[in-house]
């Protein structure tokens, strides 16, 4: 086999290896709004969505070099 198909092969598990860990973390979804520089008013045709999640470590501590799991 390629060694080049080869390591398309693992950085593709890897990649949805990471997917499925976004997918079953616990997440929740911050919604800031800027502000009227003079009035301080919020602005909310404005909103900025944040998606914290609530476990870091659960997302990024997978062993990518542990193919069996």
């Amino acid at each position: 086999m390629d060694q080049a198909k080869v390591l398309e092969a693992i950085n593709k598990f890897v990649l949805g290896k990471y997917i499925e860990n976004m997918i079953t973390s616990e997440t929740s979804l911050l919604t800031l709004f800027t502000v009227f520089p003079y009035t301080g008013a919020a602005n909310i045709s404005d909103p900025v969505k944040l998606i914290m999640i609530e476990d870091l470590k659960s997302v990024i501590s997978f062993n990518g070099a542990n193919y069996n799991n």
